[in-house]
């Protein structure tokens, strides 16, 4: 899932787990400017038109490790 369309708990599982190892504040750093670049394409005014096509596979898609999905469904 493209990362401008990420939950903030799926982004931050997946960006654990792309880097393993990795503080937790760094992680959170990660997960904050991914959530804040979302907000220019929700905001009240000025928000971009902006159309999105998706494969469905990148919904059956698992990233990584099965177990770290599973606080997800």
């Amino acid at each position: 899932m493209p990362g401008l369309f990420q939950t903030e708990d799926y982004a931050r599982a997946v960006i654990r787990a792309d880097n393993p190892g990795v503080e937790d504040a760094e992680i959170e750093r990660r997960v904050h400017v991914r959530i804040a670049r979302q907000a220019l394409l929700t905001r009240i005014t000025d928000s971009p038109a902006f159309d999105v096509v998706l494969n469905e596979a990148i919904l059956h898609r698992l990233h990584r490790r099965p177990a770290r999905w599973r606080v997800m469904t």
